[in-house]
């Protein structure tokens, strides 16, 4: 099997996508359910998804038309050993330092 996982959300803010609720979804992912790699996809329109995607260490591929003749889409590729590299976890530095700025 291939040992992906591909994973989609809705929401009218962005401000769903905490750190801990990312943690959660991707433990699910790879501690729980053993996956390699998760992947999403969603419109080239999509910039501040697409930074925050970037930033927790997702790599980028983008493909024209995938939404059909006027809109290129993005896949987003997360492999297992990424997630695990990227220090937004509990417990890191990293999450650390932006939880206590969340609170300010």
């Amino acid at each position: 099997s291939a040992e992906t996982m591909e994973f989609s959300g809705a929401s009218l803010t962005p401000h769903w996508m905490t750190q801990d609720i990312l943690h959660k979804l991707f433990s699910y992912a790879f501690d729980e359910v053993g996956c390699q790699m998760v992947l999403t996809r969603n419109s080239e329109g999509n910039k501040r998804l697409h930074r925050q995607l970037a930033r927790y260490g997702f790599t980028r591929w983008d493909v024209p038309r995938l939404f059909g003749r006027g809109e290129n889409g993005v896949f987003w590729t997360l492999t297992d050993n990424a997630w695990r590299a990227n220090n937004f976890h509990p417990g890191t530095k990293s999450h650390e330092q932006t939880q206590t700025a969340d609170a300010a």
